[in-house]
């Protein structure tokens, strides 16, 4: 019997996974036998060693692919773009439409708002849960209501004038008319996440953002997009899709982040092709308390004199002073090149030292604003100018430090921290494809990179952290191993390997992420567990510490895997045998929660609990206490969906990866 969620695509022997767009991590144990995740190396011809330091770690989440959302956590967060005439509805058609994903229910959550206190544009979710569009003070809702943790498109459409002109669409199906008269010449700002008074926030993923003016896209029932949106006729603004904040449009308006709001790989898409290194790639986590890289000594990566480049995508993560790189450091703590992100001014600073003078340089915006999201930047030292530029547009000129100009000498790289007697200054956050080139490579304005850099002639180092041999094929994740946690070819499943933990302290630990809160929503947790021995509660998966967060554990005496919060125990399985592959899936479908074993199901128990993870692992709990003894493959967790709601056939084959 084929497992009841794969299907195959004729002819090509490809199996995919429907549900694949909300897997939010898939770990297939496969790699080269011992392999962790803290081994890094240099792409460069010089292959250069690579020294971590800290508990620097490395993983699949890039700055690459085309399914993004940005992330609203309910309180504060919003996108907001200055007014332009272009944005304003005014008395003809017009269509707003968006993906979004609710965590919450029984609260309004703005989409889209254009307007003052009492006038303009609120496009919104109810407190009654159906899809309302607000024009001035009247409200045309929805019959049908929007769920929780599942993805639904939604538009609004004026079609024209004349009577019920205006309607609404759930998922491509006409739900809800009126007939809207107003001119829409409202100056204020549009708001994306916060409605106009900056209330009822948005508490979820919003993805795919598009307001056409002067076309009804949609003039009856349609089928809903099945790829990311493009900026058709008539666009005017196109956001909430891409890797950072930005408008897809022609217009290529200015979006602000406020608060919290962040970047997010989860989509209502599944990405095109399975995860590869040389589509994706990959990226190094720092986690601002000790984490970073150098290289061996005497290594001048950038020349004394000459032309140069420095490039790389960073992703920060946190409000604080951070050093990207720091390099030709020289026993005296002085640095030929620094490259530093004042988040307090919202600038890079660059710090070049020549012939015992210090240079300090401000380029442009790259602090607050910049925060959970990737952006692109690039130092370059070209003849007579030096030119810094962020996301492909020149924010910095200087003619003060052309290429004759001699560097201070020095040796040792920093890749993460400032270089001083001892290190500090350390980034939070993600770090892409570092590479510095001795020659010029952007003279003019560029597209930033839409794929993972290679050593291009000249290159001196190049770091695209893809070497990770436990990855998350979801693309999302960056685990770090601790202790002895490893790939072993030798016990496993399927595929060519499986997670090793031994019961003394190793496990894999994740930075925490809104796309490993399960919520109040459905969830599946499942995979395939080999136990050498008995372990007391022994964590497989582990999502706190806290009373509302998600454990999946053996009892005291490590027979029964549980289901818990740690102040309840939801559900409970029989024994796990010993030293045999057995399949175990945890489900929480509506308020019933269950767990499967070899596809059988245990007895149902409520489960209402909302599960908010903060610092997830893998083999131990997250602390590292009471660890697991055995193998795991093929762990997959799939955010808002139930996949097994009866008894079913164990898989026959890993998880696909599309």
């Amino acid at each position: 019997m084929r497992h009841p969620f794969l299907r195959t695509l004729a002819g090509s022997g490809v199996t995919t996974d429907p549900n694949f767009e909300n897997v939010t991590l898939l770990l297939h144990g496969d790699g080269t036998n011992g392999g962790q995740n803290n081994t890094f190396v240099d792409g460069s011809t010089n292959n250069f060693t690579i020294t971590r330091n800290g508990n620097t770690t490395q993983g699949t989440f890039s700055p690459y692919g085309d399914n993004w959302s940005n992330f609203f956590d309910g309180t504060d967060d919003y996108l907001s773009i200055a007014d332009n005439a272009n944005l304003r509805a005014g008395s003809g058609t017009f269509t707003i439409e968006a993906w979004i994903y609710r965590n919450a229910t029984g609260a309004a959550h703005t989409i889209y708002a254009k307007g003052g206190a009492s006038t303009g544009i609120v496009f919104q979710v109810a407190s009654t849960n159906v899809l309302r569009f607000t024009h001035t003070t009247t409200n045309i809702d929805s019959t049908g209501t929007i769920g929780l943790a599942t993805w639904t498109h939604v538009a609004v459409v004026r079609e024209g004038t004349g009577t019920n002109e205006t309607k609404l669409y759930i998922n491509g199906t006409q739900d809800g008319t009126g007939t809207v008269s107003t001119d829409f010449t409202q100056t204020e700002e549009v708001r994306i996440g916060t409605n106009r008074g900056a209330t009822e926030d948005f508490n979820g993923y919003i993805s795919n953002l598009r307001f056409v003016k002067g076309t009804a896209v949609y003039t009856g029932t349609f089928i809903v997009p099945t790829s990311p949106l493009t900026a058709i006729s008539n666009t005017q603004l196109l956001t909430c899709k891409s890797n950072r904040f930005r408008d897809e449009s022609a217009n290529a308006f200015t979006v602000t982040r406020n608060n919290n709001a962040s970047v997010q790989r989860f989509s209502p898409f599944s990405p095109t092709a399975a995860y590869s290194a040389g589509t994706i790639g990959g990226s190094g986590y720092f986690d601002g308390t000790g984490d970073y890289l150098t290289t061996d000594i005497s290594n001048n990566v950038v020349p004394t004199t000459g032309d140069f480049t420095v490039e790389g995508w960073f992703y920060p993560m946190a409000s604080t002073v951070g050093e990207i790189c720091s390099l030709r450091t020289n026993t005296s703590a002085y640095a030929a090149l620094r490259l530093v992100r004042q988040a307090t001014t919202e600038k890079i600073a660059i710090l070049i030292s020549t012939n015992g003078s210090s240079h300090a340089i401000s380029s442009g915006d790259f602090g607050l604003a910049s925060q959970n999201s990737w952006t692109h930047l690039a130092v370059v030292r070209n003849g007579g100018t030096f030119e810094v530029f962020i996301n492909g547009t020149s924010s910095y000129t200087s003619t003060a430090i052309s290429s004759g100009t001699a560097l201070m000498t020095g040796s040792a790289n920093y890749i993460g921290c400032t270089a001083t007697t001892s290190a500090i200054r350390f980034i939070t956050g993600y770090l892409a494809d570092f590479r510095v080139a001795q020659s010029a490579v952007y003279t003019a304005a560029f597209t930033p990179p839409t794929a993972p850099l290679t050593a291009i002639t000249n290159t001196s180092l190049l770091l695209n952290f893809t070497n990770a041999a436990i990855l998350d094929n979801a693309m999302m994740a960056v685990p770090e191993t601790v202790g002895n946690a490893q790939i072993d070819t030798t016990t496993k499943k399927f595929g060519t390997g499986s997670l090793e933990f031994d019961g003394t302290g190793d496990y894999l630990t994740i930075r925490s992420s809104d796309t490993l809160v399960m919520g109040t929503g459905d969830f599946t947790v499942e995979f395939w567990i080999y136990l050498v021995a008995r372990t007391t509660y022994g964590y497989v998966f582990a999502s706190g510490p806290g009373t509302n967060d998600l454990f999946v554990s053996f009892d005291t005496n490590g027979n029964f895997l549980r289901l818990t919060n740690q102040a309840t125990v939801f559900a409970v399985t029989g024994t796990i045998a010993l030293t045999t592959w057995t399949h175990i899936a945890v489900v929480r479908s509506g308020s019933s929660s269950k767990i499967y074993v070899d596809g059988t199901g245990g007895t149902a128990v409520t489960c209402t609990t909302n599960f908010t993870a903060t610092a997830p692992s893998v083999g131990a709990s997250n602390t590292g206490t009471n660890p697991m003894n055995g193998f795991i493959d093929d762990l997959r967790i799939t955010k808002g969906v139930a996949r097994y709601t009866a008894n079913f056939t164990a898989p026959t084959a890993a998880f696909p990866d599309l």
